[in-house]
């Protein structure tokens, strides 16, 4: 499993397996809410060694694994 999915698995308490979500599926409809999502950006945040800007705390950084993990691919590159 990536570890976009473990930190998913370990801190949105989604309503399905973050490890048989579809790359593209919504992470909204599989019950991530404003509490799962902060819990979500400190852990990326400290397991990735990037500092998501405000720019990005928005609904579509948030919206599948895919997008997530697009997002840490940028600010990593960025780094």
């Amino acid at each position: 499993m990536d570890a976009i999915r473990t930190l998913l698995k370990r801190h949105a308490r989604l309503h399905y397996s973050a490890e048989y979500l579809p790359d593209h599926a919504s992470l909204f409809e599989a019950g991530l809410d404003s509490f799962a999502i902060v819990n979500l950006m400190l852990a990326i945040e400290d397991d990735f060694g990037v500092e998501l800007p405000d720019s990005m705390l928005s609904r579509e950084t948030f919206a599948s694994v895919a997008s997530l993990r697009n997002a840490v691919a940028h600010l990593r590159a960025a780094a």
